[in-house]
């Protein structure tokens, strides 16, 4: 395949779309005792305290905090945007044109960011872009936007990006915040396929190559692939990406761990080869071969 990357739709319809999504929308499996409609969205458990739900306090929260979940857990970058706010909130203002980059990451590094000087540029110019471009209303970002692709073409303003940091997968997230909120609607092909999604199309043969790839290429085709059978079924992909999510989240990450909880409330299980290792992604943000993969059975050795 020489790094080609295969999107199985037939796989995809029989394990997603027949199987792991009909145990979310039925609340049965994990999700009897995770789910979005139960308030257990990460996005919804971390909101500052005095801040209102939806608001433009909020609004603003999410959007910088978005940032903070690149090579990063959801939920650990969600905590640590929380004490940011509620400790230094001036860096969620029009503040952050008289702030360097040193100081924004001495103050990522003090919340336990493990990217600190690489997040605090995307950060920054972020934020400038925000305050500079947008007076401070990143609902306004979506305007007159009717996809993420269109998106991706309209963040460069004369040659620059000024968007740094906000590719495909965090504009999709941030996108189905708003969603999620009633503040915009739905924007086609917003799907954020984060590591939990990109390993479950792993390990079920959703998605197919034999030599490394970038985590970003495979991340393109799955929300193609994923968005595509979401809008060909009449399936919301905000709540398709809560089920993935939790299921990544809460399940798939113990999953060797844990055989016969994994057995009873994985509605994927039999399909599932196993989480494939995450090293690679990690350090490099790609995927290994296909002989790397093997290396993880889906269960430790008794």
């Amino acid at each position: 395949m020489d790094k080609e990357i295969v999107f199985s739709k037939e796989k995809a319809i029989e394990v997603i779309f027949e199987n792991l999504f009909p145990a979310y929308f039925s609340h049965s499996r994990l999700f009897k005792y995770v789910h979005a409609g139960n308030g257990d969205a990460i996005q919804n458990n971390y909101i500052p305290e005095g801040v209102e739900r939806g608001s433009l306090e909020h609004q603003i929260f999410l959007y910088f905090t978005n940032l903070m979940t690149y090579r990063n857990s959801s939920e650990v970058g969600f905590r640590q945007c929380v004490t940011l706010y509620e400790k230094y909130p001036f860096l969620f203002s029009e503040a952050i044109f008289e702030i360097n980059n040193e100081d924004v990451a001495e103050k990522l590094r003090e919340s336990g960011n493990v990217h600190p000087n690489e997040n605090a540029k995307r950060w920054k110019g972020s934020g400038m872009a925000l305050f500079g471009h947008y007076d401070g209303n990143p609902v306004a970002i979506f305007e007159n936007i009717r996809s993420i692709d269109e998106l991706m073409k309209k963040k460069r303003r004369k040659g620059k990006n000024i968007f740094p940091g906000l590719g495909p997968k965090l504009a999709s997230l941030l996108a189905l915040f708003f969603e999620e909120l009633n503040l915009i609607p739905h924007i086609e092909g917003a799907f954020p396929v984060d590591v939990h999604i990109q390993a479950q199309c792993i390990g079920t043969k959703v998605a197919i190559f034999s030599e490394d790839i970038n985590s970003t290429d495979l991340a393109e085709v799955l929300r193609r692939g994923i968005s595509d059978i979401c809008y060909e079924r009449n399936i919301s992909p905000l709540d398709l990406s809560h089920a993935m999510w939790f299921l990544g989240n809460k399940l798939c990450i113990a999953c060797r761990r844990k055989k016969g909880t994994s057995e009873l409330l994985c509605p994927i299980f039999k399909y599932c080869s196993g989480r494939p290792s995450t090293r690679k992604y990690r350090l490099k943000g790609k995927w290994g071969n296909s002989r790397e993969r093997r290396m993880l059975p889906l269960f430790k050795e008794s």
